[in-house]
């Protein structure tokens, strides 16, 4: 059947379609990065009906929203789904659509309209445009996410970065100046460098078990996090583990000329720092709970535990 015209209903928009196999949906954040997330999700719909494909667009407000439309949408129902925002968006429906359902089967495309974008440079996709052209052409992979449990019961997925420390002081800072655009992390790096807060850890991996005084403890599925900082060079995002940097106590002039190599990845010859890879870790904070940083959201806190499921969900790419 044939529609040809737009229906509205709550925040969903149906486009022209004209077979089910075709149909697109489309989640948006509206508040992600310049708030341009609904106009640039009815131009792709645009361009994609050109190919005989209805778009189904749903703004999410807030979580809750989210979750209620996901937990009712079979989502079986898409050919693909696209996520238009940052990867706070993506680690949102992520986490919807797993913890509803296990699973996600069809594959997903960030479409990259937040500040940071981190999980799009790893993918080749580092603009709207480019990742469009990927899912024309049909270009996927399955990625790696890890399952977080926290001691109070609660269940994440991490797709992009885990981590806790000065990781997570900068974050919280950054989200506060939103209005500077990707240069906040940049200020706030350095407002919590010159603080040089320490934490007292106790972490397990597969093969090792480290206990002192650290700045900060990352897990990265991507290279990059931020924006654009090349935290993890070896990371590869479907080798069934999280690449992690745990970072000693150390002085603050010391962490300023540390975090600059961070952008070229020059960083892994620190004597204050160590790098591996690992499928599972658990995490105990001896100064009591921290707030932990998941996906450039902050959520949770120490003491957690994360096991990765490799090729858990699959995304297009370029």
């Amino acid at each position: 059947m044939q529609i040809t015209s737009a229906r509205f209903c709550s925040n969903r928009i149906l486009c022209p379609f004209f077979a089910v196999s075709n149909r697109v949906l489309f989640i948006v954040n509206p508040f992600s990065g310049k708030r341009i997330g609904e106009k640039t999700a009815k131009t792709i719909a645009e361009k994609l009906s050109h190919n005989s494909a209805v778009s189904e667009i749903f703004v999410s407000h807030n979580l809750t929203e989210l979750n209620a439309f996901v937990g009712s949408t079979n989502l079986n129902d898409f050919g693909w789904i696209g996520i238009i925002g940052g990867d706070g968006t993506m680690h949102g429906f992520m986490n919807a659509a797993l913890n509803a359902y296990g699973s996600v089967n069809p594959p997903l495309a960030l479409f990259p309209c937040g500040t940071g974008n981190a999980f799009n440079f790893d993918i080749g996709c580092a603009t709207v445009d480019e990742t469009l052209a990927c899912v024309l052409q049909n270009r996927t992979s399955y990625i790696d996410v890890a399952e977080v449990t926290y001691e109070n019961g609660e269940r994440l997925w991490s797709f992009n970065i885990l981590g806790c420390g000065l990781v997570a002081d900068i974050n919280r800072l950054a989200e506060k100046w939103r209005w500077l655009g990707g240069m906040r992390y940049n200020v706030a790096s350095v407002i919590k460098l010159l603080g040089n807060p320490v934490q007292e850890y106790e972490i397990t991996t597969d093969n090792d078990r480290f206990s002192g005084k650290y700045s900060f403890m990352l897990a990265c599925n991507t290279r990059y996090t931020g924006k654009g900082m090349m935290m993890a060079p070896h990371a590869e995002l479907n080798d069934g583990k999280f690449d992690i940097i745990l970072v000693k106590a150390c002085s603050a002039f010391k962490l300023l000329t540390l975090f600059p190599k961070i952008f070229k990845g020059q960083h892994l010859g620190a004597d204050v720092l160590s790098y591996l890879q690992t499928s599972s870790l658990s995490i105990i904070s001896k100064n009591g709970p921290q707030q932990s940083n998941i996906d450039g959201e902050m959520k949770g806190q120490t003491p957690f535990r994360f096991i990765v499921h490799k090729n858990k969900v699959r995304v297009f790419v370029k």
